[in-house]
Parts: structure tokens; C-alpha cells; sequence
């Protein structure tokens, strides 16, 4: 489950002292991603039988792979790293 994915990651974070400068980053990806899916990040695959394009993005020390369905611009993430 990415929401695990995601705390997991944030702990790490935290062990490496890095939780502020990971928090920003997820805050501006987030941000990204509610605002401006299709500028944010860069076109990894097209799948335009279901209209979605699969983007990766990058906010150090986080990095984000992510749908985006054209026609709604609705957003689903499988995995961050």
C-alpha cells in the first residue's frame, strides 16, 4: 500500500535527519500534483486506451511515480521513493 510506502519512507527520513527537508518536499509535490499534474515531473508512458499518462517526479530527497487521467486530471499514485 503506498500510504505505508509513504510512512516508511518519512521514517527513514527521520532516522537520516532529513524529516524538514522531506517534508517540504512532499508538501511541494503534493502541491504539484493537486495543481499542475501534466507540468510537473516528466512522461514515463502513455496509455491512451484508458486516457492516462504515467509521469515520474522528483522533489529531493523524494521522487514520485504517478497516473494522471487526462480527461479529469484525477491523479493516482502508486509508489514514492
Amino acid at each position: 500500500m503506498v500510504a505505508n510506502q509513504f510512512r516508511e519512507m518519512m521514517e527513514q527520513a527521520r532516522k537520516e535527519g532529513r524529516l524538514k527537508v522531506a517534508h517540504l518536499a512532499a508538501n511541494w509535490i503534493m502541491t504539484e500534483l493537486e495543481e499542475t499534474p501534466m507540468e510537473f515531473g516528466e512522461s514515463r508512458e502513455e496509455h491512451p486506451e484508458i486516457g492516462i499518462q504515467m509521469r515520474i517526479g522528483f522533489a529531493r530527497p523524494i521522487a514520485v511515480r504517478y497516473g494522471v487521467h487526462e480527461a479529469t486530471n484525477a491523479v493516482f499514485i502508486p509508489s514514492f521513493s
